[in-house]
Formats: structure tokens, sequence, C-alpha cells
């Protein structure tokens, strides 16, 4: 036993010297090549050949190459770069709550709405964030030929026109103050209150579907007017044993918006024929085809007419009031569709092989491991495919229980392989031909496979697909996305229609926004708040300190002494307006721009490096914003 700690010791000390020298190599390699960088690579190299018999003088040598690697590594840094994603305001203008999204989420983080129009990667890169309004006449923004020209150079003479309603300071202090509960987290917070499901128990297919608050957990979407998400009905029958499922996969690439947009969708029934499979054409430029995982070429895609709104129609025809979505990781589907579902399972869930519950096995290992089907593979990769291994594996986990394939019920995977092994002996590694996918049987008198079939509206059927043998070629779907649009409810399933679910998860007494100091209590990030007084109540918190304009004998004062304490927050708001007569003289007027230039100039002076920087210049007439990172 002795001699087993002794030998772990040693490993681990031979550990401690690789990764010693590791670190000394890159500073040595930048060109950092201190003396005591050369006395720590002696005396690893020694402690290594077994001439140094105490670890403590070693470990403290590691911490200071350890410290000397971080700040080499932060000063050869580019740092964050904001990127604009303007046209996912859908042709709207910058407004008051764009601006607090950018705020909240920079000092916040995930736990709020991430901003749509802009996007800081890497997003916690940034030090800190600086927000200054400038409320002013529009003369000043509107002058041609005269600028400020702090703002100009360091903005590099780029700015964003807003919306006018910018003009009203009280409103736009309010929704920066304030942050908006995520509706994901409204319904979270409503379920954990009445700490029930509606949904019915009973059958184990029924058991397995996700609750509200777990699909609010993952980051399923739902209906919600201000983000487009649609419902696949506008009302849905109560869920049973006996209701139908299906399988669905998407295929998604980026596109110009900064934003994951949908290029394909497949829905399989039950028995595994295609009820839908489509390209779909994204709204905006793609960027990558993501070709690698989608299997999506510019050739597939460059003739379709097919759009988002094409499939959303299809899905609200033809899914039945009841139906049970079925997928891996099937919230990015939803999203990719921008639809909500109330009756979800995820195999990624179900299935759990790492005994990790916040990680989710991917569909190829699971298909490879209890499937015993390569999936995915350097042959391409196809949407029906995986829709069809989701259903088999739903399938087999119906058939052998909830306990089955999730080691968080105690199921043991090394036990299963053992009894796959047994079974294999005792059949005498002979196949089950009626297991076995008849493909040959499906495929016979059949036209050919590799050319793409037309519905009886001249619409193109399914995919030209690049996997061989593949079950789109075998069972492609019989109606087109646009023949799907024109189905009918039947009247049996209008009468069962009594779940109104739309209104059913919209949050009853849950806050809608809270302070932002609520979201601060616990960190270790402060706010500077030196804006004019507001008509709106703030609460008062140790996270906030307030720094009163008025309290300072002229504006250039209270700039000059607040800009110095902005490296102490990790959010400052700052506000100026002026109140001066009506300038009529061009000198004038730039002589007034001139000292509002300078109060700029102080607060950018005293922004740390890599803070976000947003400027905004406000008038009754125009409004424009200023954004960069400083560098």
């Amino acid at each position: 036993m002795h001699r087993s700690r002794v030998m772990n010791r040693n490993r681990k000390n031979q550990r401690f010297h690789n990764k010693m020298k590791k670190q000394i190599a890159e500073l040595l390699l930048v060109g950092q090549q201190p003396e005591d960088v050369e006395q720590a690579l002696n005396e690893s190299i020694s402690s290594s050949d077994g001439q140094s018999s105490s670890m403590k003088p070693e470990k403290d040598m590691g911490q200071m190459v350890s410290r000397k690697l971080a700040a080499s590594r932060k000063e050869r840094q580019i740092g964050p770069e904001i990127f604009l994603t303007l046209n996912r305001l859908g042709g709207f203008m910058v407004s008051h709550q764009e601006i607090a999204d950018v705020v909240h989420y920079s000092v916040i983080g995930s736990a709020v709405r991430k901003p749509r129009w802009c996007n800081v990667r890497p997003w916690k890169g940034t030090s800190q964030t600086i927000l200054m309004r400038v409320n002013c006449p529009s003369r000043f923004i509107e002058t041609e030929g005269e600028a400020f020209p702090t703002v100009d150079e360091f903005f590099d003479r780029q700015w964003i026109k807003m919306d006018e309603a910018i003009d009203e300071r009280e409103e736009f202090w309010k929704n920066i103050l304030n942050v908006p509960v995520p509706l994901q987290q409204q319904i979270r917070e409503r379920m954990r209150k009445l700490e029930t499901s509606d949904l019915p128990k009973g059958d184990l297919k029924v058991d397995m579907l996700l609750s509200y608050a777990d699909m609010a957990d993952i980051g399923f979407p739902f209906p919600d007017d201000c983000e487009l998400i649609v419902a696949t009905k506008d009302k849905y029958s109560p869920v049973s044993a006996s209701s139908p499922l299906f399988a669905l996969d998407c295929e998604m690439c980026l596109t110009d918006a900064g934003m994951h947009e949908l290029t394909r969708v497949s829905i399989v029934r039950e028995d595994g024929s295609v009820l839908l499979d489509s390209l779909v054409k994204p709204t905006n430029r793609i960027t990558d085809y993501l070709t690698k995982y989608s299997g999506i070429t510019p050739a597939l895609l460059d003739p379709v007419t097919v759009t988002l709104k094409d499939v959303q129609n299809a899905l609200r025809a033809c899914l039945p009031p009841d139906a049970i979505l079925v997928g891996h990781s099937l919230e990015f589907d939803m999203r990719a569709l921008r639809m909500a579902h109330p009756y979800c399972l995820d195999i990624g869930s179900l299935y759990n092989i790492s005994g990790n519950s916040k990680k989710r096995t991917g569909l190829k290992t699971l298909s490879s491991i209890f499937l015993d089907a390569d999936i995915q593979d350097e042959s391409g990769h196809c949407s029906v495919v995986d829709a069809v291994m989701t259903m088999r594996l739903l399938e087999m986990k119906i058939e052998r229980g909830l306990i089955f394939g999730n080691v968080m019920y105690g199921w043991s995977y090394d036990e299963f392989l053992r009894e796959e092994e047994d079974k294999v002996k005792r059949q005498g590694e002979k196949k089950d031909e009626n297991n076995e996918p008849s493909k040959k049987r499906k495929r016979s008198g059949d036209e050919k496979r590799d050319s793409i079939r037309v519905c009886e509206c001249g619409q193109p059927l399914g995919v030209v697909c690049i996997v061989d043998e593949c079950q789109c070629k075998i069972s492609p779907p019989s109606k087109c996305v646009i023949c799907l649009n024109g189905e009918k409810e039947k009247e049996e399933d209008k009468e069962k229609m009594t779940i109104d679910w739309s209104a059913s998860v919209k949050p009853k007494e849950v806050v809608s926004s809270r302070p932002l100091s609520f979201y601060l209590a616990e960190s270790k990030k402060n706010v500077m708040n030196a804006i004019e007084p507001i008509e709106m109540k703030i609460p008062t918190s140790d996270k906030i300190s307030i720094r009163s304009p008025s309290s300072f004998s002229s504006p250039s004062q209270f700039f000059s002494s607040t800009s110095m304490e902005i490296l102490e927050y990790a959010l400052s708001l700052f506000e100026y307006s002026y109140k001066g007569d009506t300038p009529t003289e061009k000198g004038t007027v730039q002589l007034e721009m001139d000292k509002i230039d300078s109060m700029i100039q102080q607060v950018l002076s005293g922004a740390a490096k890599f803070a976000l920087i947003v400027v905004i210049l406000s008038s009754e007439k125009t409004s424009i914003c200023y954004t960069k990172i400083k560098r």
C-alpha cells in the first residue's frame, strides 16, 4: 500500500513538472525570459530528474509561472469585437429596449434576454460597460461639417439612427434600470408555485413528456407575439396513451443575421413513413451551409422556393391536436421552426449514459450503442435518418421501461453490454430477419430513387438525398409542403380541441420585470448611476452608487470627478442635458458642441481597456447611437 502511494505521488509530481515545462516554454516562445523563469525551468528539470525532495518551493514557482503566463496571454489577446445584426430587428430601428438588452446582457449574462441587434464575441471579454446619454438640440446632431471631434475619432464616424421614441428620457432610463424577466423564467416560476403539471399520467409515453417547467429550463420556445413564435395549433386535445408520435429533425445553416436558420425539415410517423420532408429557403443570406453536419449544399438549396412560413402553415395543418413530437435536443429544432408545441419528448434527456443530468449524449452515439446503427458518417447526413433513429430509440425506451438507458435511474451500461453479448451467443450470431429493414421489398418495382418525385400539384416531394439507401428515398412523403397547408382538421378532432395552451402558459401573478439591483445582489459587480433625477423611484442598493449631477457646481466638474471613478464599476450610467439658450450663431453652436465633446472625452478616458462604450445623442427630431469596444 505504501509503495502504491509513493508511485501515485511520483506520477503526480511528474505531471506537475511536465505542465510547468510547457508553460515555461510558451513564455520563452513569446520572448519573456526573465531570470525567475530561467530559474523555474532549471529547477523543474532538476526536480523531474529526481534531484528535489520538496514540492512546496516548486509549487510556489509554478504559481508564479502560471500568473506570468496568464498575464502574457491577456496582453496578446486581440480582445472582443462588436458585430451589428440590425437585420434581425425586422426593419425596426433601435429603441429603448434594444439598448437595455445590451446593457443587461453585458452586466448580467445569459440569465436575461440576449440582444438581437448586436453581438459581442466573446461577450465575457468586455471589461465593463459604459452608457452615456446626451440630450441636446437636433441642430447639434444635424449640423453639416461640424461634429464632435472626440466622438468622431473614437467611433470612426460610425453611428446608428435610432427610433424617435428615444427622446423620451424617462421611458429610456426606466428600461435601463428595470430588467424584463424572460418568458421562460416566468413560466418556470409559475410552475414551481403550482408544483403540479396539468398533463395526465398513467402511461409511460405520457409520463415521459417534458413538463412546461422542464421545457423552460432547457430553452424551448413558447408562444410569444413579441418573439414571433407560432403555436402548432390554436387549441389542443388532451394527450393520452393513444396520442400519435411524430419524430422531428431539422437542419440549419448560418446566415448574415448571425443566427441559425432552417434549411430542411423532416417529420416521420411511428411506422417509419415520412410525413414531411422539405428543403427551406432562409430569409437572410447564407454565410455557411454547414454541409458537414446538414448535408445541404448550394446546388440543393438554390432552386428552393419553400419558406419558413410555408412550413409553419403545413405543420399547423397536418399535425393532430394531440400529437407528441419526438426529437433529440428538440428545443433547437423548435427554435429553428420558430414554433411552440405543448407535448414534447426528448431522447437526449430520456437516455443518459454519462451520469450527468445536464449532459446529453449525441444521437450518433445513442444509435450506435442501442441500435447498432452507424449514422452521420462521412458518406452523408440526412434529417430523415435522424428522425427514424429517434423514433426507434423511443420505441425501445417504451418497450423496456423508464429505467432503461438512464444511469441516473440505476441502469448499468456494463450489464447491458453483457446481456447483449449473451443474446448474440444464444442466437449463434444469427441475425433475426424479421427485425432487419426490408429495404429490397420496399424498393422493388419502384421508380428510380435517385431522382426527385413530384407531388400531384407539380411541386417536388422530398429531397435529393446524398445518403445511399436512405429512408427518405424508400418512403418519401405523399404530399408537398404546399398541399399539406390545405389539409382541414377532422370534425372529431375539433370536438376534442379544448386546451388553449397559448393562454395556459401565459404567466399569472408573476412579475414581468425586476430592478437591475435584484440581479446584482449576489454578484461582485457594482453600478454607478450618474444620471439626472427621474420620476421613477430607484430602489436603494449597496450595488448601485448614486452620483447626482446637481450636487456639483458645473457639468464640467461633475464629469471630471465621476470619470475618475469609472474603473471601479462594471456598469456606469451617465447623462447630460443641454440647458443653454438656443444658439443662433454658427460659432456659438460649435462652442457648445465642444463642451459636450470634452465631457464625452473625459468619460472615454476613464474607461478600461476592452470596455463596451455606448453613446447616445438624443433630440426631439433625430437620435443616433455610437457603439464601440475601447482598445
